[in-house]
C-alpha cells in the first residue's frame, strides 16, 4: 500500500514540476525582447518537449503497472497450485 501512495505522490510531483517548468518557460519567453515568430517557435518547441517527456513517463508507469500485475497473477497462481497440491508437494510461494 505504501508503494501505491508513494507512486501517486511521485507522479503528482512530476506532473507539477512539468507544468511549473512549462509555465515558467512560457512566461520567460513572452517577456523576452524577441520577435513574435521566434517566441511562438520557442513556445512550440518547449510544449512539444514537455509532451514527449510526459508521454515517456506515462509509458514507464504503464510498464511498471504491467510488471506488478504479472507478479500478482503469478502469486495468485502459485497460491492456487499450493492449495491444490498434496501436503508434501506444495510449492513455496
Amino acid at each position: 500500500m505504501a508503494e501505491q501512495e508513494n507512486g501517486a505522490s511521485v507522479s503528482s510531483v512530476f506532473l507539477a514540476f512539468i507544468a511549473g517548468a512549462a509555465a515558467g518557460a512560457g512566461l520567460a519567453l513572452l517577456l523576452a525582447p524577441k520577435a513574435g515568430d521566434e517566441i511562438r517557435q520557442q513556445i512550440k518547441e518547449i510544449a512539444e518537449d514537455a509532451l514527449d517527456k510526459t508521454k515517456e513517463y506515462a509509458r514507464t508507469m504503464q510498464d511498471k503497472a504491467r510488471e506488478v500485475l504479472e507478479k500478482g497473477k503469478d502469486a495468485i497462481s502459485c497460491c492456487k497450485e499450493s492449495d491444490a497440491a498434496p501436503e508434501g508437494d506444495k510449492p513455496a510461494c
